[in-house]
């Protein structure tokens, strides 16, 4: 297909880009709080099994206490407690399995590759089963080295489990309280991010607002077993910011559209705009303490901002749809804000009531069943070579297999670090593997010092070990999420500190891990040299699952403004925010794919302008469903015109997808001036034919970059 073969302009060298991410530092990640409530279910896990059994079953409790501490983090601004007890299971299943196949060697290693193989599936199924995936096959390299009866097995399994399950325990019951405080604070921090969207160029991006309303909306519907008296307002004041990031996007567009003609009607926009940042700063401020002079001054300030938004309508002299349309969503901003503020004295009356008990334990989904098997269709469909899934299970089936043979039948001390390395390090992309494998060594170089500095300057006991292994975790976890060098290197002294109670060669320890860790590392570079799967087709697939996402979109839609159906607001809700997911997934794809080398590289030119293209769409279609909502009427001359827009939308789709089919456009532009001709004097229909217009251009012009033509050109 044509433009798969174009490439980039200059960028930065592979090597500058991988070892710059592999060394990044995003002070943003740190998570202390986090960190010290994972460190505490590890150190107590570690202390207790001291107590009550011994070492050697201490050190496995504290591994699986340690696992899912890591998992813990994973999850964002909540815990991913379904994740963290699925990780446990399957930490569990892989020791018993791995230590009962330990006994026969070639069937040890069959299984592995069998087990490697599924790990390695598992991202296509997201983060979260990606994760068990990786730390099942981690675990059955570890602990696939103890060859046990199943008896044994199943007593090594019941102790890493035992500690798993110890720390989950400790995560929830930690966590409660903080989540209560922390759902007012991300609600705030929601606020902050639509008064940032509110004050910004018309082209900033969307995404952190919604990003910030997608933390929130985590920890007020997860599962919990305390209920509060202000959830329901919590709830409200939630859905009230999404009306106003909607609003807020669709005056972004607007904005970007008014030409100098709007002369002083474009400079009182702005100043509308600027005051609704100010008070949804305020709102921010307000939630996360209770000061009736603050909402005073909110008051005044929304009737100050009700008062501009009907002057605004009032004063406009270019009487285009672009103007009439801004004028009336400005002026509807002050009443969303003065319910939002409505809302924030709601929660504060609640102040200081009690928390009690629910009826019951509040769920997002129960259709669990329908997800597995929609998991089972989602692996189905990846069993394909030209899968990137396939491909990187394919290479765990091999090189994990293959380095776990090397490691047992070389005199390498602790040889099994080199299976879990390659595991660890292997990803399903270029920039992922090469940056997670120089970030791995750097990491263990600098964590097998601080564990040799410690024992030769401490030489530390039972007790001391015990503190150092805390404070040591508590360091890790909370650099989890900021550096994953520094976080290998806490990593590192903790394994060499926790190995140290059983055994008393710590500084050889420590050392053996180092050079398995070099040599893992190198194993899995080469192992992705051998097969590598490049992101360029990934990413024109991911630009074809955008369009699709947002032909979805639009149709839904139009079958409001046309009046063939009438979606509820719930519906339209759930597409906008399939549409945005798909293109935040896109950018990833695209700008992963920046980062590999020259030859392999997507086009950036063109998919930017591909982009930037659907992001006028994107922006029309907020402001139609908007103004759609109220609309007095429908506008039926805008059929003919939707039916080609979502055919034209199809057959873009295919084209980035590289699919056979038709390679022409409906003519939309035809079609548009047929609507403008036949569409009514109302301020609704002009709307609709001025942002039809706006869709027509962008999709004319991704047509463009992609060689696809209106028909009859």
């Amino acid at each position: 297909m044509g433009q798969r073969d174009g490439r980039s302009g200059a960028t930065p060298s592979v090597l500058t880009r991988v070892v710059r991410d592999a060394v990044a530092f995003d002070t943003s990640g740190l998570a202390p709080i986090a960190g010290l409530r994972a460190a505490v279910g590890l150190t107590a896990a570690l202390a207790i099994g001291l107590a009550a059994g011994g070492p050697a079953a201490a050190v496995i409790a504290a591994v699986g206490a340690l696992v899912i501490g890591i998992v813990s983090l994973t999850g964002g601004v909540r815990p991913p407690l379904l994740t963290m007890a699925l990780t446990a299971l399957a930490q569990a299943t892989s020791i018993f399995v791995g230590s009962v196949t330990g006994q026969i060697a070639p069937l040890h290693i069959a299984v592995l590759a069998g087990w490697a193989f599924a790990g390695g599936l598992f991202i296509a199924l997201g983060r979260g089963a990606t994760t068990v995936g990786l730390q099942g096959i981690v675990a059955f390299v570890v602990f696939g080295r103890f060859t046990e009866t199943p008896m044994g097995a199943a007593r090594l399994a019941g102790i890493a489990l035992a500690g798993a399950a110890f720390q989950l325990i400790v995560t929830g019951v930690v966590r409660w309280p903080e989540a209560l405080r922390a759902q007012r604070a991300q609600l705030a921090a929601t606020f902050r991010q639509l008064a940032v969207l509110a004050r910004g160029t018309p082209d900033a991006p969307g995404v952190p607002s919604a990003e910030a309303a997608d933390a929130a909306e985590q920890l007020l519907t997860g599962i919990s077993l305390l209920a509060r008296d202000d959830g329901r307002a919590m709830r409200g004041l939630l859905d009230e910011a999404r009306r106003l990031r909607l609003a807020l996007l669709s005056l972004a567009g607007l904005r970007r559209r008014m030409t100098t003609a709007a002369g002083s009607f474009g400079s009182a926009f702005d100043e509308v705009l600027h005051d609704t940042a100010d008070v949804l700063d305020g709102i921010a401020t307000s939630l996360k303490g209770r000061d009736e002079s603050v909402v005073e001054r909110l008051r005044e300030q929304t009737a100050h901002l009700s008062e501009r938004g009907r002057a605004l309508s009032e004063n406009r002299r270019d009487p285009s749809p672009v103007t009439t349309t801004a004028a009336d969503v400005a002026g509807a901003l002050a009443g969303q804000l003065r319910a939002a503020l409505a809302l924030v004295e709601e929660i504060w009356k609640t102040e200081g009531t009690s928390l009690r008990l629910p009826s019951r334990l509040h769920h997002r989904d129960r259709g669990w069943v329908a997800h597995v098997r929609s998991d089972v269709a989602q692996l189905q469909a990846n069993l394909s070579p030209e899968s990137g899934a396939f491909r990187h299970a394919m290479r765990m089936a091999v090189a994990v297999p293959t380095a776990s043979a090397v490691g047992q039948y070389t005199p390498l001390g602790r040889g099994y670090w080199i299976p879990l390395t390659v595991a660890v390090v292997l990803r399903p992309d270029f920039s992922g593997t090469f940056t997670i494998g120089v970030g791995r060594a750097l990491g263990t170089s600098i964590g097998v010092a601080i564990a040799g500095l410690a024992v030769a300057t401490l030489r530390p006991g039972t007790a001391v070990s015990i503190v150092a292994i805390g404070l040591l975790a508590w360091a890790a976890y909370a650099l989890f999420g900021a550096s994953y060098a520094a976080f290998i290197a806490g990593l590192t002294a903790i394994i060499v500190l926790l190995l140290g109670l059983i055994t008393p060669d710590t500084i050889d320890t420590a050392i053996a891990r180092l050079v398995d860790t070099l040599i893992g590392g190198a194993f899995a570079l080469a192992a992705y040299a051998a097969w590598p799967t490049w992101s360029a087709g990934q990413g024109w697939t991911a630009l074809g699952d955008l369009v699709t996402a947002q032909r979805r979109y639009l149709h839904a839609i139009f079958c409001r403004i046309t009046g063939n159906d009438d979606p509820d607001e719930a519906s339209l809700a759930r597409l906008a925010r399939q549409a945005r997911l798909a293109r935040s997934n896109a950018s990833a794809v695209v700008d992963r794919s920046s980062r590999e080398p020259s030859r392999y590289r997507i086009d950036t030119e063109r998919t930017s302008g591909v982009l930037a293209a659907l992001r006028r769409v994107s922006d029309a279609l907020h402001l139609l469903r908007t103004r759609a909502a109220g609309a007095p009427g429908s506008v039926a001359a805008a059929a003919p015109l939707a039916a080609a827009m979502d055919s034209a939308m199809a057959t873009l789709a295919a084209s980035l997808r590289g699919e056979a089919g038709q390679r022409s456009l409906p003519p939309l532009r035809q079609l548009h001036d047929q609507l403008r001709a036949e569409a009514d004097a109302s301020d609704f229909s002009r709307l609709v034919v001025a942002e039809t217009d706006e869709i027509v251009d962008a999709l004319d012009t991704v047509g463009h970059l992609l060689g696809v033509t209106p028909s009859g050109q």
